[in-house]
């Protein structure tokens, strides 16, 4: 049967000029790169590639940690859904990833009260790890590069997106992110679990 795989995208305007965004970054039918995220600290060093092979994953991109809005304390929840998204959905793990260090990412998870949040923890289902020198935010091409993160100091961080991944292969990608909202503080509902869970039970209907 025909696989229907759908690409989230939004129009915008940039510098004045209309235009579709993201053309460049990670599409559906990639595979994920192969580069260095840090869990916890002292980092433990994590090939994401490698990591990701043999699993459904969820990769939940983020400006940075301790930032509004926390898609884990917004109702419903990736933490109020992960034994759903695990069980409708198929997924295996949600990895959340900010361009910050892992202790940072590790401070965020004892924060939110995410246990169990280090790579390879058997014991839970969502794992923060840190992208400190932005290799996977640039490999994927999801720097935010909007002039108005950069007037405040934020700067070379991540969109908001939440990506779908099986096995390596990306079979969706959702960003959150609008000409006046660039950092989609405002409206980050595309890339929140409830939207993420209906993408992911939509494909696996088209299967």
């Amino acid at each position: 049967m025909m696989k229907f795989l759908r690409l989230a995208l939004a129009t915008a305007t940039i510098w004045g000029v209309s235009a579709i965004p993201f053309v460049n970054s990670v599409k559906v039918g990639d595979k994920l790169p192969s580069v260095e995220l840090h869990s916890g600290f002292p980092p433990t060093k994590v090939d994401f590639q490698q990591y990701t092979s043999n699993k459904s994953i969820l990769l939940i991109g983020l400006p940075g940690a301790f930032t509004p809005p926390d898609p884990t304390r917004k109702s419903p929840s990736y933490v109020e859904l992960q034994d759903s998204l695990h069980a409708k959905a198929g997924i295996d793990e949600i990895i959340v990833y900010c361009v910050n260090d892992g202790a940072v990412m590790s401070a965020w998870a004892s924060d939110m009260g995410v246990e169990n949040s280090d790579a390879n923890d058997d014991k839970g289902r969502i794992t923060l790890l840190g992208d400190p020198h932005a290799d996977l935010t640039k490999s994927l091409d999801m720097e935010m590069t909007h002039p108005g993160p950069a007037s405040v100091g934020i700067i070379g961080r991540c969109k908001r997106f939440a990506l779908y991944a099986v096995n390596g292969e990306v079979k969706y990608v959702a960003i959150s992110e609008a000409e006046d909202d660039p950092a989609g503080d405002d409206d980050p509902s595309a890339t929140l679990a409830p939207a993420m869970m209906n993408a992911i039970l939509k494909i696996k209907d088209e299967l």
